[in-house]
């Protein structure tokens, strides 16, 4: 939740409500059920997805492809926010690991000390963070998970975002399919 307070305990009660209808007379809860029956805020289903498209979880990708729509969330919104960031930070990280002959990462947290190593030119052109500063964070998440990927299948997905894109914005085809066929394209 990451709305005004008055907000977020809207929401709260109305999910903690939902679970007591649900429950009834049993007073018994777990996790399936929670995880059931509330609702996840839509920028936490965004990170997930990109978390799954890294991981190359195309069940679960297709799954959160899915809960975003249903929650409202625009196919074009679903694009910019969490597919092309997602395969953008992964192809520019796996050609900067190959390029510098990185080894690959036991963590996340080594890309930091990796990208301090690297001349000011090998960083030009990664994504900045609106400050300007890198995001040494996501880059390491994504330069973790560019093992799964080979750099030929990272350029064919970036360039398959872009026909995506412009079938969003040029063609009658259901969103939901062009998205679900660009999740494919670039996981399977």
């Amino acid at each position: 939740m990451s709305g005004s307070p008055v907000a977020d305990g809207r929401q709260l009660r109305n999910e903690l409500e939902k679970i007591d209808l649900y429950l009834a007379d049993r007073r018994k809860i777990t996790v399936d059920v929670v995880r059931a029956l509330v609702a996840k805020s839509t920028s936490g289903v965004i990170w997930e997805l990109g978390t799954c498209i890294s991981k190359r979880q195309l069940g679960e990708s297709l799954a959160l492809l899915d809960q975003l729509i249903f929650q409202g969330e625009t196919p074009i919104g679903i694009l910019y926010a969490a597919i092309i960031p997602t395969v953008r930070n992964l192809l520019v990280t796996k050609d900067l690991l190959l390029k510098h002959h990185i080894r690959p990462l036991q963590s996340p947290f080594q890309f930091n000390s990796v990208l301090g190593e690297l001349p000011e030119v090998a960083l030009r052109h990664l994504p900045r963070r609106k400050d300007g500063g890198l995001n040494a964070y996501g880059l390491g998440l994504a330069a973790f998970e560019a093992r799964r990927f080979q750099l030929a299948e990272l350029i064919e997905g970036f360039e398959a975002c872009l026909k995506a894109n412009i079938q969003l914005v040029t063609t009658q085809l259901e969103p939901k399919l062009i998205l679900s066929q660009l999740l494919v394209r670039i996981i399977a």
